[in-house]
Order: C-alpha cells, then sequence, then structure tokens
C-alpha cells in the first residue's frame, strides 16, 4: 500500500519538525532504533514501547505525532473505529524515515512489502483477541491479551481475579 503523497516528501520539513518538537524526536528516535519495518504503528503500542523504554509520553502525544507524519505524507493516521485501534498505516520506509529524520540517511525508501516481516507491532495476535495496553504506574506498563468479544461478566470476573494479587495487608477500620 502506497500513499500516493509519498512522491512529495520533504526530508528538510521532517528534520526540522524533529528538531522543534520532543514528542516528535522521542518518536522517530524509536522508529529509527527498531530492527523490522511494520506496515503499521498502532497508538497504544507506541505508547507502550516508548514508555517502556523510559520515554514519557502521552497517548494524545503519540497520536499528534502521528497526525505530523500524515500531513507530512509519510502515510496515513487512522483513528479507531469497530473496534480497530487507532493507527499510523506507513507508506513509505519505517526505519528510514526514522534515520532520515535525524540525518541519517538522505533517502526515505518506498515500502516493500517483501521486507515486511512479523515484528513486534503485531506480536502475532491471534484471530478474535485483542491486545490492550494499561499505564500501571509511571514506570510500569502492562499487556493483556483478551478476547475480541469479552462480556461484561468475564471482565467483572477478570477484576475480581486481579483484586486478589496484592500481598499487601489491608488496614482493619
Amino acid at each position: 500500500m502506497q500513499n500516493p503523497k509519498i512522491h512529495s516528501v520533504d526530508i528538510a520539513r521532517l528534520k526540522r519538525l524533529y528538531n522543534e518538537n520532543n514528542s516528535v524526536k522521542e518518536f522517530l528516535d524509536y522508529v529509527a532504533s527498531r530492527k523490522n519495518n511494520s506496515r503499521q504503528t498502532t497508538v497504544d503500542r507506541a505508547v507502550y514501547k516508548l514508555n517502556d523504554g523510559g520515554t514519557r509520553l502521552s497517548r494524545r502525544d503519540v497520536i499528534n505525532v502521528m497526525q505530523e507524519l500524515d500531513k507530512l505524507g509519510y502515510g496515513q493516521f487512522k483513528t479507531g473505529r469497530r473496534g480497530q485501534p487507532s493507527r499510523f498505516e506507513w507508506g513509505v520506509n519505517m526505519i528510514s524515515v526514522g534515520k532520515a529524520s535525524r540525518g541519517e540517511e538522505a533517502v526515505i525508501t518506498p515500502l516493500s512489502l517483501d521486507e515486511i516481516r512479523a515484528t513486534d507491532e503485531s506480536d502475532d495476535v491471534p484471530a478474535g483477541k485483542i491486545r490492550h495496553f494499561y499505564q500501571l504506574r509511571s514506570d510500569t506498563n502492562i499487556a493483556l491479551e483478551l478476547p475480541a468479544d469479552l462480556t461484561a461478566n468475564e471482565a467483572g470476573r477478570l477484576a475480581g481475579f486481579i483484586k486478589t494479587l496484592p500481598f499487601e495487608e489491608t488496614p482493619s477500620a
């Protein structure tokens, strides 16, 4: 899938954005450090990976970065609807965008379906499941893989189970 705007990408604008916006810098540094390309990056996964790596970007920060990358023509930001997560669908090689923003590459290469392999973006989530990410503490993110058709009763049972996990004594009244 190639975005028709790709032919007009402006690496100079990308570098300016990278140097002027700390959220863009943090996100593109993460993208440049990846080993594998991906067709899409979900907002929740990006927040999870960035925060797990010590960066403190909010969900809103990541969405803003993805919307900026959309404006620059590197892909399309899609708001989650009907069970689909909010995500950025890359129209070019995501790693080359990250590296070009830092001045490490002069050319942003098109996205080749041959080079896309199973990456940590998909993590082999089985059909009928959805991976949910939750920021438990400022330094702790968790991921839960739950059925796409989770019922309110099952969610209540899961919440009850989680309440049994702490070992600390509860103060008596």
